[in-house]
């Protein structure tokens, strides 16, 4: 991924009137490798030029047509402070992009979907619903807030906030784990607000994807957790856990955990992990946000029963075949490839337990690192066989190496 690439690398021209803005950017950043589909930010604070009053009628335009954008307010401020696209970069191309401003944005196909519910009694804004063979009702939010002796993962359908682009779905356990855990799409398409992560069998039918990974206490795939030389520390000592949904649109979806006043063995620290997945990506950008720095924190990959792990140093896979869930009757066992790509400035060093392969992270108030999936359930998966996995990890890394990552 290549967020805020071109506000690191762009030639700037601005133009304003009473009524109307224009920025025109020239990309020449010379990339290493082409980039298809590439996905940029532009905080906007950055421009002020750009009056704040105008900022929610920006537009992107690629030769002189518009093209699909997002406009996002990640403070919660009322205001938008980002603009989120898309584009194609050729190595040694130069490209204009136009920032400005319309009366009416272009309609665009939504490309991306998030969803968080809580559970209750049908009724009062709780519709009904069948899932896991029980029976109750869910109603939707955007941010929710638990308690230490709150049962937040039996309290959350799905058990906590998932997301999807076409490609991939995934979802962030909502309990001491705050695992992310894998849901694969047979056929590239929206599923999740028609499947909400349990397809029923009419659905299985018609071509459904479904959950592809049993997690249980691993780290799943780019979950971050404290380790203690031996294992992986629950996050169960904290004054408060939140999830919450900060953006969703055509171009990505932004969704954040958070622990506050997280009691490790010798500190107390707040933590928050950013997931953003953009629109024709199955890889995943993950931040994360600390009060101050800590050590001994870790990311990684879990095991898959008797699979085997490719490491080397900013980069793990893990590759295997296993049941998805614990009805082994029902549903067929699933051959998935986990990675997760750290780049060397947050990496330290490479550890593993009896279900984890783990990559430390460098100390520091802020982490960014990637993760994605590759499952066998997929009609076209870009990896077919545990070499060819290894491979298009490698490439995956090498791609967001080139572009500064």
């Amino acid at each position: 991924m290549c967020k805020q690439l071109l506000v690191l690398l762009i030639a700037l021209a601005p133009f304003s009137g009473a009524s109307a803005f224009s920025l025109v950017y020239t990309v020449d950043n010379n990339p290493l490798a082409d980039c298809k589909d590439c996905p940029v930010a532009l905080p906007l604070s950055r421009f002020p030029e750009c009056p704040v009053e105008q900022r929610a009628r920006l537009a992107v335009f690629l030769g002189g047509e518009e093209i699909s954008s997002q406009l996002d307010d990640l403070n919660a401020d009322g205001i938008p402070d980002e603009i989120a696209f898309l584009m194609d970069i050729r190595k040694g191309v130069p490209a204009e992009i136009e920032l400005r401003t319309v009366s009416q944005k272009a309609v665009f196909p939504k490309e991306v979907h998030a969803q968080m519910f809580i559970k209750g009694p049908v009724g009062d804004g709780f519709r009904p619903i069948c899932a896991e063979g029980k029976h109750y009702g869910i109603k939707p939010v955007t941010e929710q807030s638990f308690l230490p002796a709150d049962k937040s993962f039996n309290l959350m359908h799905h058990h906590g906030v998932a997301f999807e682009s076409s490609l991939m779905a995934y979802r962030i356990y909502f309990d001491k784990r705050q695992t992310v855990d894998v849901y694969a799409k047979k056929t590239p398409r929206l599923e999740l607000a028609e499947s909400l992560w349990y397809p029923n069998d009419d659905q299985l039918a018609a071509g459904f994807g479904d959950d592809v990974l049993r997690v249980g206490n691993s780290i799943g795939v780019g979950s971050v957790r404290a380790y203690d030389g031996e294992r992986l520390v629950k996050m169960d000592r904290f004054r408060k856990r939140t999830q919450r949904i900060l953006a969703q649109g055509n171009i990505r979806t932004v969704c954040e955990v958070e622990l506050s006043g997280w009691q490790l063995p010798n500190d107390t620290v707040d933590i928050r992990v950013r997931y953003t997945l953009y629109a024709r990506h199955r890889d995943v950008l993950c931040e994360v946000f600390l009060s101050h720095a800590v050590p001994n924190l870790v990311t990684g990959v879990m095991k898959i029963s008797d699979g085997d792990v490719f490491t080397d140093g900013t980069l793990l896979g893990s590759w295997g075949t296993d049941w998805p869930v614990n009805d082994t009757v029902k549903y067929p066992k699933e051959t998935i490839g986990i990675a997760v790509y750290v780049p060397e400035l947050y990496a330290a060093s490479y550890v593993s337990d009896s279900d984890n392969h783990l990559i430390c992270l460098a100390p520091s108030d802020y982490l960014r690192f990637y993760l994605t999936a590759v499952s066998q359930k997929e009609n076209n998966p870009p990896a077919v066989t545990m070499s060819s996995f290894w491979t298009y990890i490698s490439d995956w890394r090498r791609r967001l190496h080139s572009m500064g990552y």
